[in-house]
Formats: C-alpha cells, sequence, structure tokens
C-alpha cells in the first residue's frame, strides 16, 4: 500500500517537488548557491632541485633551461596525460589530473624526459624535478583550485 500511495501524484506531500528539486541538483552536482563547490582530484606538485643554487651560479642558462624543458617536455606531458597546470611559481607547478594514475604516470614521463635531455649539460647545471602527488578533495573557485 505505501509503494501504491508513492506512485500518485495525488498521494505525494506538497514538499515533493522541492524535495525532488533538490536530490536532482545533488546528484547531477549543480551549484548550490552559498555551498563551496568541492570535487576529488589529483594535484601533481613539481619544483627544480636546487634551483637556488643553480640561479647562482648561472641565472641565464639556467632561465633559458628551464623555458625550454617547460616548452618542450614538462607542458606536452601534462597535455599528453590529461593535466591542466593552474598554477606556475618560478621553478614550480601545480598541476591537476582527474586521476591519480595519471599524475603519476605524467610524473615519470616528465623526469625521464628531462634525465635524457639533461645529458648534454654537466651534471652540476642540470634540470631535475622534485614531483609530489596529493589525492584529496578540493575547493573549486572558479579556474583556481
Amino acid at each position: 500500500m505505501a509503494r501504491a500511495a508513492l506512485r500518485s501524484a495525488a498521494a505525494r506531500p506538497a514538499i515533493w517537488p522541492e524535495i525532488a528539486a533538490t536530490m536532482e541538483s545533488v546528484v547531477t552536482c549543480a551549484p548550490q548557491p552559498g555551498i563551496m563547490q568541492r570535487k576529488l582530484t589529483a594535484i601533481l606538485s613539481a619544483d627544480v632541485v636546487g634551483y637556488s643554487r643553480l640561479m647562482e651560479a648561472d641565472e641565464t642558462g639556467t632561465m633559458e633551461r628551464l623555458k625550454v624543458n617547460r616548452s618542450a617536455i614538462f607542458d606536452p606531458h601534462v597535455a599528453a596525460h590529461a593535466g591542466r597546470v593552474f598554477k606556475l611559481m618560478g621553478d614550480g607547478a601545480l598541476v591537476e589530473f582527474s586521476s591519480v594514475i595519471a599524475a603519476v604516470n605524467c610524473a615519470l614521463a616528465i623526469q625521464e624526459a628531462t634525465e635524457k635531455a639533461g645529458t648534454e649539460f654537466a651534471e652540476a647545471r642540470r634540470i631535475r624535478y622534485r614531483i609530489g602527488i596529493n589525492l584529496g578533495e578540493i575547493i573549486v573557485e572558479g579556474d583556481d583550485i
């Protein structure tokens, strides 16, 4: 009998359409006014090992090598693994991935490609990335997280 009552529109409480609308927005992840938007994501954090030392020894050369690395290695690997760079800070970068596996694979690819590309330089002048990955719930604010 309870099932029959729920199926009948006449038997539904007056608040039913409001509850249904709220449930629909929750299920579809529609933004709710006044509620911070959150999502589960993987964040790759990268910076250059010994950046201050490299800059002190050869500022112009270090900046040039870093720019070349970012355009030829870092950015293409991020794109190939469906990542999105959302913050650059000097020698560091924060990259968002929807998959932690994609983030780990990207980190490995960047480190391997950077190591191969650096063989033409002396050991003390090579660019090397220190990379960490965090999986967690983040707050979304426009394009920033």
